[in-house]
C-alpha cells in the first residue's frame, strides 16, 4: 500500500477511463436519445488500435491478454 496508495490507483483508473472516452468521443452516435459508442476505424479492423494497445500493456502478464494486443 505504501507504493500504490488506493487514491493513486483510483486516480489512474479514472485517467485511463478518460483517455478511452476521449478516444471514442468523436465516434459517439445518438439514436432515439440513447448514446451508442463505436470503436475507431482501426479498432474495427482487427486488434485494438495503438492507443488501446498501449493502455493494455501493463496487463500483458495477466490471463486473457492477447499477444496481438502488444504494441
Amino acid at each position: 500500500l505504501a507504493q500504490w496508495p488506493p487514491q493513486r490507483v483510483l486516480a489512474e483508473c479514472e485517467a485511463k477511463r478518460r483517455v478511452i472516452k476521449a478516444h471514442h468521443a468523436e465516434l459517439m452516435d445518438v439514436v432515439d436519445g440513447i448514446e451508442h459508442w463505436t470503436d475507431c476505424a482501426d479498432c474495427r479492423q482487427g486488434p485494438p488500435c495503438h492507443t488501446l494497445c498501449l493502455l493494455s500493456l501493463p496487463y500483458a502478464d495477466r490471463p486473457g491478454y492477447l499477444e496481438e494486443w502488444r504494441p
